[in-house]
Order: C-alpha cells, then sequence, then structure tokens
C-alpha cells in the first residue's frame, strides 16, 4: 500500500510541476491574456538600438517644444530618437465609460488609453470613449476588461503586436525601446510594480542619451501620476511587455 501511496504522489507531482501557473493582474490596470497577436514576431529592436553604423541623432520627427531647456545645460546630447509628431494626449481619468464588467476606463483603461494615444499619429482619431466603444461592438475585451489585440487589426487595420521583455532585464528594455523609436514607431511599454500583482501601460515617444551619462526615455502617461520618463518608474516598476502599431 505504501508503495501504491508514493506512485500515486509522484505522479501528482509530476501534474503539478508541469502544469502553467498564471498570475492575475491587479487592481491598477487589467494586462491583456494571451491572444492571437501575443508574442508575434517582430523587429529585433536591441539589435537597432546598438547597431553602430546608425546615426546617433535620429530626428524622424523633432524633440518636442515643451522638452526644451528641462536638462542640464552643463551636458550635451550625444544620442536621440523621437517619434512624437501628431500624437494626441490622453488621460484615463477624463473618461468614466464602462469597458466591460465593472471596470471604467479611469480605473482600468491605461491599455486603451494608450492605445488611443498612438492610432492618433497613424491618423485613427478615437479617443478612449471611442476607441472603447469600438471595442465593445467589436468583441475587443476578454476576460472583463483586458484588451484583446488583434481586434485593433480587424476595426482600424492596423498591425498590433504585443511581446515580453524576456528576462525582465531594464538594459534589454531600454534597448527595445530606442530601438523602435529609431525605426520612427512610438512604442507602448507595459510596467509592473515590485511585489505587486499591478501593471500599467504608458507610450514611450522618444529618448536622450546625455554626456554626462543621463538617460531619458520620455513617455505620455495615461494615468494620474506626473511621471514624464520611464526612469522615474524604475526604482519599484519594471519592465514586462512591449506593444507596437504599425501599417
Amino acid at each position: 500500500m505504501k508503495k501504491i501511496i508514493a506512485i500515486i504522489c509522484s505522479i501528482l507531482m509530476l501534474i503539478t510541476i508541469g502544469t502553467p501557473v498564471y498570475a492575475l493582474d491587479g487592481p491598477t490596470d487589467a494586462d491583456e491574456e494571451v491572444d492571437e497577436q501575443y508574442n508575434n514576431p517582430h523587429p529585433d529592436y536591441v539589435s537597432i538600438a546598438n547597431d553602430e553604423s546608425l546615426p546617433k541623432h535620429i530626428n524622424v520627427d523633432q524633440k518636442p517644444s515643451f522638452l526644451m531647456g528641462t536638462r542640464s545645460t552643463y551636458a550635451y546630447v550625444t544620442e536621440q530618437a523621437w517619434a512624437t509628431d501628431g500624437i494626441t494626449q490622453y488621460k484615463q481619468g477624463d473618461y468614466n465609460d464602462i469597458m466591460n464588467g465593472s471596470c471604467t476606463i479611469a480605473s482600468h483603461g491605461c491599455t486603451i488609453t494608450s492605445v488611443a494615444m498612438v492610432l492618433s499619429k497613424y491618423g485613427i482619431y478615437k479617443n478612449p470613449s471611442q476607441l472603447n466603444s469600438d471595442l465593445k461592438l467589436n468583441s475587443g475585451y476578454i476576460n472583463g476588461c483586458e484588451l484583446r489585440w488583434n481586434a485593433l487589426t480587424e476595426m482600424y487595420g492596423v498591425t498590433a503586436t504585443r511581446w515580453d521583455n524576456n528576462g525582465l532585464l531594464e538594459s534589454v528594455g531600454m534597448d527595445t525601446i530606442e530601438g523602435a523609436l529609431k525605426t520612427g514607431k512610438p512604442i507602448l511599454v507595459g510596467i509592473h510594480l515590485l511585489g505587486s500583482t499591478s501593471t500599467h501601460w504608458v507610450v514611450c515617444y522618444g529618448y536622450e542619451h546625455y554626456s554626462d551619462g543621463g538617460e531619458f526615455h520620455y513617455i505620455f502617461n495615461p494615468g494620474s501620476e506626473n511621471y514624464t520618463t520611464l526612469e522615474q518608474y524604475m526604482n519599484s516598476w519594471y519592465i514586462e511587455h512591449f506593444a507596437t502599431l504599425s501599417w
């Protein structure tokens, strides 16, 4: 009997070990589940960021005027890229629409608010409320109020690609962001609060490296925080996901 019990326990342990465990998203903002666009092939932005043959100053778009004079006058910019032009800024707190279930844009809508900002760069002008309405009509939410990314392709013809920051390394995350910006694309960045299930999405639209070693990755933040760079989050958050939209 003891041998039989031991065998059964071993089998149960193998089953448990082989079963993936998924963490639930936290109260700050709902993340999105795996769907057809999750981890789709995407350009190797890390290699692009580290390509020494590319110019150090890529002004596909110009540095926004509201950032002029915000950094030290004792250091100069050694590297930069911008993808700012045409982006309309939105704040999720300005919209109390119900997304799905009990979620509202104000409470859980950082993802779609960030998406609305990036869509505007490509001439698709949908504020978060209008985007939410379109998503609700086109089965754009899964598991409550989580975004089904390829609904954006179905509705607007854009290619939406979402993938993970493999290894969760900050250096790899920043290289990925810089590589996307060097191609002229703003990039959506999903961050995760350390020791928590809370997640948040922002839009990174430009970066600068300075001669004194300073690095700044500028964001449009849909949340209530006044943070304007990713660096302001990095003490207590880590980069978990990325997403881009393109034609």
